[in-house]
């Protein structure tokens, strides 16, 4: 399946399957009873920002989205943490609103798009991603720790929202395999 995945910038017209990502996250994180995304973010607003500023991404299987994130430049919440330490100073790419369709879960669909990521992340020039969820979003916790990331502490998002930070420094140039950029 993952070599029919294809991972590009998100375009307005893609808006409605994009808020049904979220809006199927967030019925998901509820059962798990987190508060993660329960007040509502991220807002139509927000994802329209960062389609605008080219900063939303999304996977497609046969031309349906089944999964999004932002990947931004920078998280002001990460200047503070509030509990541990980052390992390195250097730039960075943040990791935000990830979120996949509940079906192509434990397909792989999350991981690729982590790998999609650190390919934009090195291209560049980037060698380290943060990324923060929820404690008790344990699926993207296991993920994350399978996927290299670490754990680096804690923050609090938008000045309320207890976080756990992780942090992967991209040591290895070489691309795992070939990810697929639509045009």
């Amino acid at each position: 399946m993952m070599n029919k995945v294809q991972f590009s910038l998100a375009t307005l017209k893609e808006l409605p399957e994009i808020l049904e990502v979220i809006k199927d996250a967030r019925a998901f994180l509820k059962l798990q009873n987190s508060g993660q995304w329960q007040d509502g973010t991220p807002s139509e607003q927000t994802i329209k920002r960062d389609i605008e500023a080219k900063q939303f991404y999304v996977a497609k299987l046969d031309n349906q989205v089944i999964g999004v994130l932002a990947l931004l430049n920078h998280e002001v919440a990460y200047d503070h943490l509030l509990t541990g330490s980052w390992d390195h100073q250097t730039p960075y790419k943040v990791i935000h609103r990830f979120a996949v369709l509940r079906p192509y879960t434990k397909q792989g669909v999350a991981s690729y798009m982590l790998d999609a990521c650190e390919n934009l992340a090195k291209q560049d020039n980037i060698h380290l991603i943060r990324v923060d969820t929820h404690e008790k979003n344990i699926p993207m916790t296991k993920l994350l720790l399978k996927k290299g990331y670490l754990i680096k502490g804690t923050t609090l998002i938008e000045g309320t929202k207890l976080r756990t930070v992780f942090e992967k420094y991209l040591r290895d140039h070489s691309w795992k395999y070939p990810i697929s950029f639509a045009s």
